[in-house]
C-alpha cells in the first residue's frame, strides 16, 4: 500500500515539473473540424504557435489580447467584439447556456457576420481557421471543465397550418424575437 502511494506521488511530481516547464503539449487546446485538427499552441515543429500567431495577426485589433473583446479598435465598433473569456457565443447548433461545437466557431470565423466589422475569413485556409478556433478556446476554462453536447437536431419543417402560425407568434413574443428582428420580423 506504501509502495503505490509512494509510486502515485511520484508520478504526480513528474507531471507538475513538465507542466511547470512547459514539457507537455498534451493539454494545449485543439480543435477538430472534419479532418483538420487546429492547434491553439504546440502544433508540432513546423506549426509551434499556430493559432496564437494567426490571433495576433488578424483579431488582437478587435478581441484584444486578453480576447475579452477589448482591442486597441473595439472603442469604435458597434455592436462590440465577442469576449471569448466568457465563452458565451449566439451562434452555435448547441442548447443555450451550453460552448458550441468546434463546426460553430469554424463557421463564425469562415462567414464572419455581415451586420457587424467581424470579416469573413475565407481567405484563410482551413488549417488557419482551425488553428484559430483552437486558440480561442483558451480564453476560458469552460473549455476543460464543461463537457460538449450534442447538436440540436432540427427536425424537418412542418407543414403549414393555422395552428403552427399562431404557435410561431406566441413563441416569437414569449423569446423576444422581435427586439432583434421587430414587430413584423423585418
Amino acid at each position: 500500500m506504501k509502495h503505490d502511494k509512494t509510486a502515485v506521488a511520484l508520478v504526480v511530481a513528474m507531471i507538475v515539473v513538465l507542466l511547470a516547464t512547459g514539457g507537455i503539449s498534451a493539454f494545449a487546446q485543439e480543435s477538430h473540424i472534419g479532418n483538420v485538427t487546429g492547434h491553439a499552441n504546440g502544433g508540432g515543429q513546423l506549426r509551434p504557435d499556430a493559432g496564437k500567431q494567426l490571433y495576433r495577426r488578424y483579431c488582437i485589433g478587435c478581441h484584444g489580447p486578453q480576447g475579452d473583446g477589448n482591442g486597441e479598435n473595439a472603442t469604435w465598433i458597434e455592436p462590440k467584439p465577442r469576449d471569448f473569456t466568457a465563452a458565451v457565443f449566439k451562434c452555435r447548433s448547441t442548447p443555450t447556456g451550453t460552448l458550441p461545437t468546434d463546426d460553430d466557431l469554424f463557421n463564425s470565423v469562415t462567414r464572419g457576420f455581415i451586420t457587424t466589422n467581424m470579416p469573413a475569413w475565407k481567405p484563410l485556409t482551413n488549417h488557419n481557421r482551425a488553428d484559430l478556433v483552437a486558440y480561442i478556446k483558451t480564453y476560458s476554462a469552460r473549455w476543460k471543465t464543461d463537457m460538449p453536447v450534442e447538436p440540436i437536431v432540427i427536425p424537418p419543417e412542418p407543414s403549414v397550418t393555422i395552428e403552427g402560425i399562431l404557435h410561431g407568434r406566441e413563441l416569437y413574443q414569449k423569446v423576444e424575437c422581435w427586439k432583434c428582428h421587430g414587430a413584423e420580423g423585418h
